[in-house]
């Protein structure tokens, strides 16, 4: 069985939607925020990639939302405009399941960076914070709030939890498990990873700011995907051709023929000098973590704009700024895809990759 891209919602420091993340691809610009974040040292000042969560304010009464956290509040706007964009806020099919991938989870600033606290802060936590503090929060709020009663599940495997997911809903589909599935991921911004392999500098003025700052911006945000078993070209974004995970023995991956690949090359990891080795010199390269910024699931950002590219029929330009010396892989201008596929191709430290293959046929 084949599996359709019926819809896709994104949200993230490009804006909310699929038009707003259309938009950011053909300028090649997402804005940036300036965030402080206090420290033991005092506060710093960083660029981020912040979402915002105001239009999920078309989909839920703001007194519904009040005690949900941003974490929440992302997955669940990215749902609703996949949703939206597939046109069946209203009637999707009866058996959908729900599929929420994610690195850090919902604790990644929990405790920000305090240096400790003694038993008695404990009793001085909110229990709604807690409970909303678990890792299954997200997609417990997804099906509460579109009444879904099929399987539901939350997957953390940092960079891969994105490809995870997808294995999974692929092969409910496939199993007749269901009829449809909601998945995509959401992570919420870092303050430790906006301050790794940064070094800090006293400001004359008060306060402090970074200096030798790493060619990537840490963001945020969360990006879905509704698949089905079927579908057509009139309404849709291509289907799922591969899906796949496996150990670099070889440090040689087989791509399929005529197509282009996007690298999660993140600014952060080890590995991803490694990119340009693995991809043959005659494929047209991208990556667009310039856009959406450096988070555990880019790679899902990575498959929203595949499905974009598709139906556009061109890969879009990269940024001409380096990342990590990468830069002189990337296409210089949007490129005609002529049919063929699209790869999206993640490398992690611990020595695996994930790919995910789409295709405008099935």
């Amino acid at each position: 069985m084949t599996v359709f891209i019926r819809g896709v919602g994104a949200v993230g420091g490009f804006g909310s939607g699929v038009d707003a993340l259309k938009k950011s691809l053909m300028t090649g610009e997402s804005p940036t925020t300036m965030t402080i974040i206090e420290t033991p040292g005092g506060p710093v000042h960083v660029p981020a990639f912040l979402a915002d969560t105001s239009a999920l304010n078309d989909f839920i009464a703001p007194r519904a939302l009040r005690r949900i956290s941003h974490y929440v509040r992302m997955a669940l706007l990215g749902c609703y405009l996949a949703l939206e964009d597939a046109d069946m806020l209203d009637s999707r099919p009866e058996r959908t399941g729900v599929i929420v991938a994610t690195g850090h989870g919902s604790t990644c600033n929990r405790f920000d960076f305090q240096t400790g606290s003694n038993g008695d802060d404990d009793l001085c936590y909110s229990p709604t914070q807690f409970s909303n503090s678990v890792h299954n929060a997200a997609a417990a709020y997804v099906s509460v709030f579109l009444k879904e009663h099929g399987p539901n599940l939350s997957i953390n495997h940092f960079d891969q939890s994105i490809v995870s997911a997808f294995l999974t809903a692929r092969d409910w589909i496939e199993t007749g498990r269901v009829d449809a599935v909601l998945v995509g991921g959401v992570d919420e911004f870092s303050k430790a990873m906006s301050l790794y392999r940064r070094k800090v500098v006293e400001s004359k003025g008060g306060g402090s700011y970074l200096n030798d700052m790493t060619p990537a911006v840490v963001g945020e945000g969360s990006v879905f995907f509704l698949l089905t078993g079927n579908g057509n070209h009139s309404k849709g974004y291509g289907y799922i051709r591969q899906v796949a995970m496996g150990n670099l023995k070889n440090r040689k991956i087989d791509f399929p023929k005529r197509t282009a690949v996007i690298f999660g090359a993140d600014g952060y990891s080890r590995c991803d000098s490694l990119y340009p080795s693995m991809i043959p010199e005659n494929v047209g390269a991208a990556s667009y973590q310039h856009l959406y910024g450096g988070l555990p699931v880019g790679m899902g950002f990575d498959a929203a704009i595949a499905a974009l590219s598709l139906t556009a029929g061109k890969l879009y330009k990269s940024s001409e700024d380096s990342l990590n010396g990468l830069s002189r892989r990337f296409v210089s201008s949007d490129q005609d895809l002529d049919g063929g596929s699209l790869c999206c191709f993640k490398l992690s430290p611990s020595n695996t990759f994930g790919l995910i293959v789409l295709s405008v046929d099935p």
